[in-house]
């Protein structure tokens, strides 16, 4: 009958009865036998074996493994994916294997009972790390599939062998080969700025760190790859030290929440335990110490909490664990064994267990040294007591346990534990001898101690004499332990199938386990696995008829068990199929042989790890899921600190950047900026602002000092944040909406940061929100309770105005207890410098180190460091252009293209807009070519090729006119603001999905431009980027003239050349961003970008002159004329004589504009800037003038002035008179009030009371009145002063009245009772001061008295000290004074104690003490010439030295907000100097003498006194604040110029400076300057007649230049000066130092050198007539001409004998006539007769003059004007006409044009160019144009019928046009010596 099939073979076996609960957390299912458990799990696994590979893929977040609970088996093993710690032996180390798909981790034992550390060590196998699964291994895992299938196993164990039978049926070849190595596990790795999956793959990732060998990838390794690639992501672990820290951070915010957490759940232990080996000393020893708690105060053991510390301690990192600490855990895990014990626990296996895996780790310190008593002979009693254990698990593992002890060194040496043993037999032998006295009880005590005693003994002697202490099993277990470690698996089987302990149980005992650990460790291949589980039950099989102890085979039986359960795991979480199916082959396998034994009635032991003593992996990553989700405030930190990171790139080019202390310091004392916000975030500011031009660096630096202070960040410590300030919606909750936009910061941290933590605020682009507020004070960070802040701000210098300090400085809009001075002292600032000449060159190195690992380089365009270097000297100006960093890049990156193959790079021009121009092209172009390659490697969508088709014929200009209409947009709508937030479910319908939505055209283009996007916010590279653009859509240089209709009006925005192109009214322009945006107050450096293309485009101009034009008929356009007119007047372009009749430019900027005879009538002018204007005889009949801005106010003529003072309040001012007048003006517009008449004669001193309401007069009658100004009378005379009254001051209370009369006396008034008190007679008293009763006067004769007004009694007398100026202290304490020898005297009047302020001892140097600052912290003194700032009260260092007039200043004064000082002095100037930088921020102009007296009215306007009888208010700011007014100065630097002289074609005007070196060429036209590279210390210049050759003559030497195509080269240097050529062109005159005259012969081949003989003394001028054959002298001291004909002798003879003061001579076309300029006139004389022709201003000093070349007109200089003069030559004789034109300037130097009626006049900082227009008008002076020309004038100009000009500018404008010219005297004159003497 046949056999029906075998079923398949199942797991029904009888249950085991189940064990009590084992730990206090034992949960509900505790009863359930492990066995019942294995068989479901099992079956289970079994059941998804058939399931597709799809299915077993699943990930965890869809499947998650369901919550583990301890169970009744004490610990309840959990499916793992995966078995991959691998204890490599080592002290204290594990080693970890990799899995991709499973992301889990569990460690395996193999390693870990090793017998020394140093066998360890030194057989160890290196485990290797793969990125992916080998081919070897996918190999190795099909063949074991197929090898395991056909694997015979037999089904019954048959009879009983014999030992011998049973050796040789044991197969000797199931392991053929030594030498097996693991296989590379493959592991996964999270995306690079992604968080960890769970813990197991965070512990992953940390061992990879830590036993990482060098990247295998290339350095320059593409960052395109997979980012889930593992060498790639362990690379850039590796590269970035910020990344290991965030890792490390990660793990150690776990262990503080497991630490102070409440609950310890089993899945808690296992994830914490993970992450124990890669933790540093302090937090290991805290998880350690805490588990280790929880151990020893817990009544009942959790084995988790026992395993997870075990674990703990074997993976402890290197040098955390001492042998104390382990020792302290042994001594505790040995009294809890004995407890255990004691009480028959079934906790006692897992205890026994542990102890010796602590056993063996103890071995891996070589310094172990147990103490014998309290330690090693305790272990070794329970030990011993355990091994006779009831429990087979524990009875072997203690055995185990007992000889791993054995191994472990103590103290007690071989003689101390004989000696022991020999003392304990005696005493036991002395014991039993009491049984001789019939004492029975003896023997019974003694026995056991003798038998113990002497078993101890024979083992000594047997160790000593034998092999040691271990058993033979246990050495032939330690040798296959080695074997396995080797992978010497053949050794291994010979061992066990040959080895002489083969049948011992205690060796099968532990070879079972081996080969068990063997088959479930996956990092063996799965034939090796699969022959251990053969060679297992081989083992078995063939030991199963010996006397084999029964416990052995269930041992084996829980060990298969083990291994299913572990397999079944995997295959229900495997996330591979590789992993699933070496999962499945081995489970099968193990399943098959379990059911073998399980035939024999044999059934597993409850056991929790049989295998092993390490925990399984955690089922969920509860710890870190609370870090990520829940994290602290640290954490947060942490994960924002790794973001700033990954944003922060090394390889942007980067010097350091220089600084100076403010934005008006001068750039002599730089200091790095970094050092500088250094000391402000160590000191006690609170607001540090970063200023600097476009492209300075600004945000570069603000973000590399964002990446700094993360550096050198501390746990607890300031938290530093970069906020672009453009995308900030809000002013207020600035920090707020910034950390809402990070989306890490809870609303709790944000509160717990609030209260409790510092942050670095450093905020950029503040210029670029639409509003500028104060952001400190909007915030309230003043505030209790608010943030704890330190700001830095950085703003373009361009857009902040001259009161710019409000804006930033902690104040709040609410008053809070902080002063304004203190205010100040928490703001600080910077501006950044410009590159110098080593940073520019650092700098280029920089750059061309990087550019060659650029891949999109080209390498044609590769340039040197070298080359760069020369180029840019070579190109004129360039190195000037690019002082900033980001220029610099563009010039460097566009640069090859500008030069392409030319030669001669002195004639290339570069501009900044031009460097912008090549690099929007060449990026562009660049674009094209990688969307073409693109498009060739098919690569692109159809939708991308059909919009590159579309815009590819002009893909350059399609870009361009992109990016212009995005700029545009960004003004129009959003303010200019450089960032634009778009989400395209809510800007679907607006302006912004045009440039921002799917649509593929538009999003080719953005993807080519320079625009950036960060999260949903898109912006231009850089702002100036977005301003270009902007200009673009106004004048696009390369735009294509061939556009279609249709492309133009595809776009909303037409180009400026289209809205002009047509007639419709209103004009398109008014819709157009130029016509619509007022970018003359608000985008200044737009106006900058059209500036230049105006001097570079010709048609741009046109353009810009037809929109002002086109204002005159449609007013729509009146915002555009007002740009245009203001672009043009910047550019320099001139409307001198323009017809401006009926413009509409309201608001239009025309500063330092030129409007000589321009018609103004009908225009619409409201709120225009005329300031230093030139309006010379413009005519603004009817024109509209409401608010327009002068930027002056009309001054105050006050006749016969020898007395000045202002009220407190600024309101009123008094003014002494020489009649004996006093005269009061009252503000606003300084009428008269009064005229106070009492005294009979000059008035001396005038002086207001505290409260303002008197004033007080001392006059030369001998009087002092006293007036009230609520009427306007005289209230008190006080009389009885036998001389004049020279001094009068109020004190303090007001009710007192001091006098200083005949030098030497001073009497003290009582105003009520007009009695006066004690006379003080002193030595001459230079100066008198009152302070609250106490008067002080001081001395010519260098003594100074302090007197008690009351009693009249000396209180100080004070001597040998010359006293010449004093000043109190606010406070009262200090007397500050100066005197010779340039010092200070600070005199505390309490204690009468000095301070000396001293910056050296000069001789006879006088030392001035103008004024304290209103707080007392600063002192303004004038010291060897030089304005002195002391700060107070230290005083000991230097000085801040804020000007170097030379001992000019006269007078200074604080204002009332301690932040300016206004100072005056002999150069007729009143100058503002800001007190924070000791820098000069406005100069005021306009005094004809020098300037007496100086005081603020308020904080917008300044009052001075001049000895020219004037009183001259200054207009500190314009109405709007934006900047400071010059009165007479110019914004841009000031030149002396020396010399002027036209070249002989007369297209250019040739000036040169003395001691400043560049020569500068004018365009006669235009007035465009451009420098010529000459550099030279000469005074004068000429041209040769054609032009090609020019002289340089300076004192005593001259230089020749060449023309020559690279410029001008150097021929010769001759000794002598002055040189001039002749106009004919033949010869060349030198003068000599002995007032001999070289001539030489300019004609070809002549080469004639002839001497000229002359005066001894040396010639000043020379000059030539027209033909050549004269040659004029004039002597240096103006007494004497000399003049030689040439053609006839070489002798001169005097001319002029009888005229004295010389100045100056030209002859007339003909050369028969010479004009001589002297103090009396022009005089006109024949050259052969002497006679006189004619006699020219007669009486009037004449300085210059010059002889037009027509011969009909005459030019001089009459004293501060120049005057034309018109030569009539008819009749008989020669007559010279004044014609009445004038022009009031001063001039130094006049030239006429060679080729035309124009004339230029020269002064020392200016110079213009003039034409003579003769119409039916008459003959008038137009002006051309002019440099410098910075002064208002008014001179002509017509106001008949001016709406709105209001009656302050009407004065104005008349006083101007009177007023004379300034003559602003040479620098040697401008001393109080000179004027003086003059």
């Amino acid at each position: 009958m046949a056999q029906p099939p075998n079923p398949k073979p199942t797991l029904e076996l009888p249950p085991t009865k189940g064990r009590h609960s084992r730990s206090a957390s034992s949960g509900s299912n505790a009863k359930q036998s492990w066995w019942s458990r294995t068989k479901e799990k099992t079956g289970d696994a079994l059941g998804k074996l058939s399931i597709s590979a799809s299915n077993k893929t699943r990930s965890r977040s869809t499947s998650p493994a369901p919550h583990s609970t301890t169970t009744g088996s004490g610990c309840n093993p959990t499916p793992i994916a995966a078995l991959v710690t691998v204890l490599q032996g080592s002290q204290c180390a594990s080693s970890l294997n990799f899995n991709t798909s499973s992301s889990t981790i569990t460690a395996i034992s193999a390693t870990s009972l090793a017998t020394s550390s140093s066998s360890l060590a030194a057989t160890a196998p290196s485990i290797s790390i793969s990125a992916s699964v080998p081919q070897s291994a996918s190999a190795s895992s099909n063949s074991t599939s197929t090898e395991v299938a056909n694997t015979p196993i037999s089904s019954n164990f048959g009879a009983p062998l014999n030992p011998v039978q049973a050796l040789r049926v044991l197969p000797p070849d199931i392991f053929p080969d030594n030498g097996v190595a693991r296989t590379k596990i493959d592991y996964s790795v999270p995306n690079i700025g992604d968080d960890f999956s769970d813990a197991t793959q965070l512990s992953w990732c940390a061992h990879a760190i830590s036993r990482r060998v060098p990247s295998p990838l290339s350095s320059t390794s593409s960052s395109s790859r997979p980012l889930n690639d593992k060498d790639q992501w362990i690379q850039h672990i590796e590269e970035s030290p910020r990344e290991k820290e965030h890792i490390s951070l990660m793990m150690h915010r776990m262990v503080d929440k497991f630490i102070f957490g409440s609950t310890k759940d089993p899945d808690s232990i296992r994830e914490i335990v993970l992450v124990g080996p890669w933790l540093d000393k302090a937090r290991y020893l805290a998880l350690l110490n805490r588990l280790f708690n929880n151990f020893r105060d817990n009544a009942f053991l959790d084995v988790n909490n026992l395993f997870g510390l075990v674990q703990l301690v074997q993976d402890a990192p290197p040098k955390a664990l001492d042998l104390d600490g382990l020792t302290r855990i042994l001594r505790s895990f040995r009294q809890r064994l004995e407890d255990s014990a004691a009480q028959d626990s079934e906790n006692t296996f897992d205890l026994t267990l542990a102890l010796t895996v602590l056993l063996t780790v103890l071995l891996g310190f070589p310094e172990t040294n147990l103490r014998h008593e309290q330690e090693h002979a305790p272990l070794v009693d329970v030990l011993s007591d355990l091994r006779k254990s009831k429990s087979a698990l524990v009875k072997y593992q203690a055995e185990y346990a007992l000889q791993t002890l054995l191994t472990v060194p103590h103290d007690e040496t071989t003689l101390h534990e004989f000696r022991r043993h020999a003392i304990g037999l005696t005493g036991g032998l002395l014991t039993i001898s009491n049984i001789v006295r019939l004492e029975f009880d003896g023997l019974k005590e003694g026995l056991p101690d003798v038998i113990e005693s002497g078993k101890g003994l024979y083992r000594l002697l047997k160790e000593r004499l034998g092999s040691g202490p271990f058993e033979a099993w246990y050495l032939e277990a330690q040798k296959a332990e080695e074997f396995i470690r080797q992978g010497h698996f053949k050794n291994l089987n010979q061992l066990i199938s040959e080895g002489p302990c083969a049948t011992d149980p205690k060796f099968q005992w532990r070879v079972s386990q081996l080969l068990g650990e063997v088959a479930v460790d996956v990092t063996w291949n799965d034939l090796t696995r699969s022959r251990a589980l053969t060679l297992l039950h081989e083992y078995i099989k063939v030991n199963s008829g010996l006397k084999q102890q029964p416990e052995i085979k269930r041992w084996v039986l829980t060990i298969l068990g083990h291994i299913v359960e572990r397999l079944a795991d995997n295959a229900l979480l495997g996330t591979n199929r590789i992993q699933t199916v070496r999962c499945e082959s081995i489970m099968e396998q193990a399943q098959t042989l379990m059911l073998d034994i399980c035939r024999s009635g044999e059934t597993p032991f409850e056991s929790t790890y049989p295998l092993r003593c390490r925990l399984a992996l955690p089922r969920s990553s509860r710890l870190l899921k609370e870090v990520i989700s829940s994290p602290d405030l640290e954490y947060v930190v942490h994960q924002l600190r790794r973001q700033r990171w990954e944003r922060h790139s090394d390889k942007e080019v980067y010097i350091e950047t220089m600084s100076k202390a403010s934005l008006h310091a001068s750039d002599d004392k730089l200091t790095p900026l970094k050092e500088r916000t250094c000391a402000f975030l160590e000191g006690k500011g609170k607001v540090f602002l970063i200023v600097g031009d476009s492209g300075a660096g600004k945000s570069t630096f603000s973000r590399r000092l964002e990446n700094d202070l993360w550096e050198t960040y501390e746990e607890g410590g300031a938290i530093p944040l970069f906020i672009d300030l453009k995308t900030i919606d809000r002013d207020k909750d600035l920090i707020e909406q910034h950390l809402d936009d990070l989306r890490l910061f809870s609303k709790d941290h944000m509160d717990e940061l609030r209260l409790n933590r510092d942050v670095v605020l450093i905020c950029d682009g503040f210029d670029e929100r639409r509003n500028m507020t104060n952001l400190y004070a909007k915030n309230r960070f003043h505030a209790p309770k608010q943030w704890k802040v330190k700001m830095l701000i950085s703003c373009r210098t361009q857009y902040l105005k001259e009161d710019y300090r409000s804006l930033f400085e902690p104040q709040s809009d609410i008053t809070y207890n902080q002063s304004r001075s203190g205010s100040s002292e928490l703001f600080e600032e910077a501006t950044i410098v410009p590159f110098k000449e080593e940073q520019i060159q650092d700098y280029i190195e920089q750059f061309t180190k990087h550019q060659s690992k650029w891949p999109e380089t080209d390498e044609q365009q590769l340039w040197t460091a070298e080359r760069y270097t020369k180029t840019m000297k070579t190109i004129p100006q360039l190195t000037n252009l690019v002082k900033n960093p980001f220029l610099l890049r563009l010039m460097l990156e566009t640069l090859p293209r500008i030069i392409g193959s030319r030669q001669d790079l002195s004639t290339i021009q570069v501009s900044r807009v031009r460097l912008y121009d090549e690099f929007v092209f060449q990026r562009f172009m660049n674009e094209h070519l990688r969307l073409c390659r693109q498009r060739s490697n098919n690569r692109m969508s159809q939708a991308e090729r059909d919009a590159l088709d579309s815009v590819e014929d002009d893909f350059i200009h399609h870009c361009i006119d992109y990016s212009a209409r995005l700029a545009a947009a960004m003004f129009t709508e959003q303010g200019g603001v450089n960032a634009v937030k778009f989400s395209l479910a809510t800007d679907k319908q607006g302006w912004k999905a045009q440039f921002f939505g799917t649509e593929a055209n538009a999003k080719l283009l953005r993807e080519s431009s320079a625009i950036v996007k960060s999260r949903n916010s898109f912006k231009f590279e850089h702002r100036s980027i977005m301003e270009y653009f902007f200009t673009c859509l106004i004048f696009e240089p390369r735009r294509v003239s061939s556009d279609t209709d249709d492309s133009r009006k595809a776009h909303r925005h037409l180009h400026l050349a289209d809205c002009l192109d047509t007639t419709e009214v209103p004009s398109p322009l008014a819709r157009h961003p130029f016509g619509l945006l007022d970018i003359v107050h608000s985008e200044p450096s737009v106006i900058d970008f059209m500036t230049e293309r105006v001097q570079q485009n010709l048609d741009f101009k046109n353009q810009l002159h037809a929109i002002i034009n086109l204002s005159k008929l449609d007013a729509s356009v009146s915002q555009a004329a007002a740009n245009a007119i203001t672009i043009l007047v910047r550019a320099g372009v001139h409307f001198n004589g323009a017809d401006l009749r009926y413009i509409r430019i309201s608001g239009a900027d025309l500063t330092e504009g030129q409007f000589d005879y321009t018609r103004f009538e009908g225009a619409d002018l409201k709120g225009c800037n005329f300031t230093r204007t030139w309006l010379r005889h413009a005519d603004f009949t009817s024109a509209q003038m409401e608010n327009v801005w002068f930027g002056e106010k009309p001054y105050l003529r006050v006749p016969g002035l020898c007395s000045f003072a202002a009220s407190p309040n600024g309101e009123m001012l008094a003014a002494g008179l020489e009649k004996g007048d006093i005269t009061v003006y009252g503000s606003p517009d300084w009428r008269l009030l009064y005229t106070l008449r009492g005294h009979s004669e000059r008035i001396n001193s005038v002086t207001f009371s505290s409260d303002g309401e008197r004033i007080a007069s001392g006059s030369d009658d001998r009087n002092v009145r006293v007036w009230c100004l609520l009427t306007g009378n005289c209230i008190q005379t006080f009389k009885g002063h036998s001389h004049a009254v020279e001094c009068v001051l109020f004190a303090p209370d007001g009710r007192r009245v001091a006098a200083q009369y005949n030098h030497n006396t001073v009497r003290i008034w009582d105003i009520r009772s007009g009695e006066y008190g004690p006379s003080v007679n002193v030595h001459t008293c230079h100066k008198v001061m009152l302070e609250e009763g106490t008067l002080i006067l001081k001395e010519n004769g260098g003594d100074s008295f302090r007197w008690d007004i009351v009693s009249g009694k000396m209180q100080h007398y004070i001597r040998g000290y010359f006293w010449s100026s004093m000043a109190w202290s606010p406070d009262g304490d200090y007397l500050a004074a100066g005197g010779s020898c340039n010092t200070v005297k600070l005199w505390n009047v309490a204690t009468n104690e000095f301070k000396t302020l001293s910056q050296g001892h000069i001789a006879d140097t006088v030392c001035k003490v103008f004024t304290y600052s209103p707080d007392g912290t600063r002192l303004v003194t004038e010291q060897d010439g030089r304005l002195c700032l002391w700060t107070l009260p230290t005083g000991n260092s230097k000085p801040v030295v804020i000007n170097n007039y030379g001992r000019d200043t006269t007078a200074a004064s604080f204002s009332r907000d301690g932040r300016w000082i206004a100072a005056c002095g002999y150069d007729q100037s009143v100058r503002l100097w800001d007190v924070q930088s000791g820098s000069c921020v406005a100069t005021m102009r306009g005094h004809q003498h020098l300037v007496c007296g100086v005081a603020f009215l308020n904080d917008r306007e300044l009052a001075s006194g001049g000895c020219d009888g004037m009183a001259r208010f200054w207009q500190l700011r314009s109405e709007t604040g934006s900047k400071w007014v010059e009165h007479g100065g110019t914004k841009n630097q000031r030149r002396d110029y020396d010399n002027a002289v036209y070249h002989p074609n007369g297209k250019w005007l040739t000036t040169i400076t003395y001691n400043c070196g560049p020569i500068r060429q004018w365009d006669s036209e235009t007035g465009v300057s451009q420098l010529v590279s000459i550099f030279s210390q000469g005074s004068t210049i000429s041209y040769s007649s054609d032009g090609q050759k020019w002289a340089v003559a300076a004192p005593r030497m001259c230089t020749i230049y060449e023309a020559s195509k690279d410029g001008w080269r150097s021929l010769e240097e001759l000794e002598g000066s002055p040189v001039v050529y002749s106009p004919c062109g033949t010869r060349m005159a030198i003068g000599r130092n002995n007032g001999d005259i070289q001539l030489r012969d300019l004609r070809p081949n002549v080469g004639d050198h002839r001497l000229l003989k002359g005066p001894s003394s040396s010639a000043r001028k020379l000059v030539f007539s027209r033909s050549g054959g004269l040659l004029a002298s004039l002597g240096n001291y103006y007494t004497q001409i000399w003049i030689w004909d040439i053609d006839q002798t070489d002798c001169p003879r005097p001319l002029c004998g009888k005229y004295t003061g010389l100045s100056d001579i030209a002859f007339s076309p003909c050369g028969g006539i010479v004009a001589i300029a002297y103090n009396s006139g022009i005089s006109l004389l024949n050259v052969r007769t002497e006679e006189e022709v004619a006699l020219l201003n007669e009486g009037t000093f004449t300085g210059c003059v010059a002889w037009s070349n027509c011969g009909r007109w005459i030019i001089a200089k009459s004293g501060g004007q120049v005057v034309l003069w018109k030569i009539d030559t008819e009749g008989s004789g020669l007559k010279g006409c004044n014609t009445g034109a004038v022009v009031e300037l001063h001039a130094d130097s006049l030239q006429w044009s060679p080729s035309s009626l124009e004339f230029a006049i020269l002064s020392f900082d200016s110079i213009s160019v003039w034409k003579i227009v003769e119409d039916k008008e008459g003959i008038r002076l137009c002006l051309v144009w002019g440099s410098f020309v910075n002064r208002l004038m008014t001179e002509g100009t017509s106001i008949i019928g001016a709406i709105g000009l209001s009656g302050m500018h009407r004065t104005l404008l008349v006083q101007r046009s009177k007023e004379p010219p300034t003559i602003l005297w040479p620098k040697f004159m401008r001393s109080q010596s000179y004027l003086q003497e003059l």
